[in-house]
């Protein structure tokens, strides 16, 4: 069984987004949902000083930068 990892937050409407898997169309799937109960030193530093910072994609390398 073949497993793909994503990161995604249950939006307000109780909605999860997940990348599009076209490749996959017709596939039969298992979905286990892990609820991360703890936040990341990132997501605390990010909430706390969100009025000073922004988050902005950064395009080289596609990760998210502080700035």
């Amino acid at each position: 069984m073949q497993a793909l990892k994503f990161k995604s937050k249950i939006q307000e409407t109780g909605v999860i987004k997940i990348p599009e898997l076209e490749k996959y169309t017709g596939k039969k799937v298992e979905i286990i949902i892990l609820l991360n109960e703890h936040e990341s030193e990132t997501d605390k530093f990010i909430k706390k000083w969100s009025g000073f910072i922004t988050v902005k994609k950064n395009d080289k390398n596609d990760k998210n930068s502080i700035r």
